[in-house]
């Protein structure tokens, strides 16, 4: 529990700055996402988010934000391995890369290794995730 404590509190101290700097946010938003977070994710998250998950569920802002809220989905643990950077102009970055994540969904445990998308788009004067997409890969 310490281990969660300290960690929220170097995320929020932390969020403020990271928001302008992407390359952080997909670290950040996994971290949020797994102690339910849902104040910061409410800040990391675009307006219009897109948000397609491997099994094939696709949510908007609220729809997540509610999940995570309600425990439709929990996510244990969230692990990036492997994370590149495109450049799409100022106002957008792109990333692609693979991450393990633990959870739950409807209350069944799944371990996957996924291949991701994110893309983060400056709305004001931050960036924040407006595209997810990830496909289940084998080991």
């Amino acid at each position: 529990m310490k281990k969660y404590v300290l960690f929220y509190t170097i995320s929020v101290l932390f969020a403020c700055s990271l928001f302008s700097q992407s390359s952080n946010l997909d670290s950040l938003r996994m971290n949020a996402m797994i102690v339910k977070d849902t104040l910061l994710l409410k800040r990391i998250l675009h307006d219009s988010l897109y948000y397609i998950h491997s099994n094939g569920l696709v949510e908007s802002k609220s729809d997540f934000l509610s999940s995570i809220t309600f425990g439709k989905i929990e996510y244990n643990d969230m692990q990036i391995q492997e994370r590149k950077q495109r450049t799409v102009n100022r106002m957008s970055r792109s990333y692609t890369g693979i991450v393990r994540v633990i959870g739950k969904y409807k209350g069944e445990y799944f371990q996957v290794k996924l291949a991701f998308t994110s893309h983060y788009r400056r709305q004001g004067k931050y960036f924040k995730l407006i595209y997810w997409q990830s496909t289940k890969m084998t080991d």
